[in-house]
């Protein structure tokens, strides 16, 4: 799904348009198939190149054209690769604090020490339902 969703690329006057124009169709005849005006197809393609149309006149937009609506998302990387990034995040965050304490009191835990127990929490986290409560700075 990921090489499709590369390969599927918006085209840069949105996908409605592509469409229309590939098919040689005006925007008027377009208008016309829809039961509506030129105007409003003009303003529906402007909202899909702003990122602003719903997927409902997609839908609609997508039938007039006989044309199939896909819609999906598509993880970044994997379900267990985004789980273990965020987990090991959590961990780091928790661990940073803690680390910040003690090195205040002269405690500070070995760097491979410190590093095994956020894994070890990590893989704890991965497996709970708490990994998506805790707040990161980038959330």
């Amino acid at each position: 799904m990921k090489a499709a969703s590369r390969a599927l690329t918006r085209p840069q006057g949105g996908w409605i348009q592509a469409i229309r124009l590939a098919f040689g169709m005006s925007v008027s005849d377009l208008a016309r198939r829809v039961g509506s005006n030129p105007s409003t197809i003009l303003r529906i393609e402007d909202n899909e190149v702003a990122g602003t149309v719903n997927l409902e006149t997609l839908a609609r937009m997508a039938q007039s054209l006989d044309c199939d609506l896909v819609y999906a998302l598509v993880p970044k990387t994997t379900v267990e690769g985004t789980i273990k990034r965020r987990a090991l995040a959590v961990a780091s965050a928790k661990f940073k604090r803690t680390q910040q304490t003690m090195a205040l009191e002269n405690q500070a835990l070995d760097a491979t020490l410190l590093r095994r127990l956020v894994e070890n929490e990590a893989e704890v986290l991965a497996r709970s339902r708490k990994l998506w409560k805790e707040k990161l700075p980038d959330d």
